[in-house]
């Protein structure tokens, strides 16, 4: 075991790794200091989902481009808000860009499907958002903001299809991020990919993040993996894998900046993995 600052890692990482690459264990380096992305275009239209497009099932999911669904159009320039009141089925035939930001304000989903869009944002102060995706997301140009409002409660499973930050701006993914926030991401199968900034667990003043691997890949090709940039004493993140792999194609991962950062090794994980 190696302790750091306030960070912590479970178990020797150098047999894990392919090759005999060994794996260092260096003091806690300093807070790095992210660039936050513009904000996205004014000029883009809310638009809601409607209240009598729930429930559904896998086998019959409401069609996310079915303007039936809204209380306008979709497509380019909308902020697509969600908020349901019971479990929610929604299916994408289209890679096309279906909007600017989802913004999955409350209640319990399942996509299916591809989905295009610019950013991913949770942003009702004190909401409790479950989401199940089963299809290949791709985030273009922002960020992936898990946990972005006060309070909020995130559970994100990726079951199936992969997860890219693509673009020439931001290309963060956040998890957890609003005061007081708490984000459990469960990365069962495909790829999460971030690049510029890489991926970031926990940050200002957020409760907690976690991320659990358990088959696939979570990678960043740029930045770092950063486990905890939680500001207060209090903050935790966690990065527990049992299969699949962490794979830092670039930087270094980084556990605990001033919260505690955990990273718990349980099983495959495989490739360039240095830590700071």
């Amino acid at each position: 075991m190696a302790e750091s600052g306030g960070g912590e890692v479970h178990k020797t990482l150098s047999y894990l790794l392919a090759g005999g690459t060994h794996v260092v264990a260096s003091a806690i380096v300093a807070l790095l200091v992210f660039t936050a992305a513009s904000p996205l275009p004014s000029w883009a239209a809310d638009r809601y989902w409607k209240s009598a497009s729930v429930g559904g099932s896998e086998d019959a999911p409401y069609d996310i481009w079915d303007t039936a669904n809204w209380d306008g159009a979709v497509g380019s320039g909308n902020h697509l808000h969600f908020s349901v009141s019971e479990k929610t089925y929604i299916k994408s035939t289209s890679s096309q860009q279906v909007g600017n930001d989802l913004d999955v304000d409350s209640g319990d989903f399942v996509f299916i499907g591809p989905l295009k869009f610019l950013a991913f944002k949770n942003t009702t102060a004190n909401a409790t958002v479950n989401i199940v995706k089963k299809g290949d997301w791709e985030i273009y140009n922002y960020e992936f903001w898990g946990g972005s409002g006060d309070g909020v409660h995130l559970t994100f499973t990726n079951e199936s299809g992969n997860l890219t930050k693509t673009g020439s701006s931001g290309q963060t993914i956040f998890l957890a991020e609003g005061a007081n926030s708490e984000v459990e991401f469960y990365h069962r199968a495909g790829t999460m990919t971030a690049a510029k900034y890489g991926v970031i667990l926990g940050r200002k003043t957020a409760k907690r993040a976690y991320l659990e691997i358990s088959g696939g890949t979570v990678k960043n090709t740029a930045g770092n993996i950063s486990i905890c940039e939680i500001t207060t004493d209090e903050g935790t993140g966690e990065v527990k894998v049992t299969g699949g792999e962490l794979l830092a194609e670039a930087g270094s991962v980084i556990v605990g900046v001033k919260g505690r950062g955990t990273l718990n090794v349980d099983g495959g994980v495989s490739g360039h993995l240095p830590l700071a």
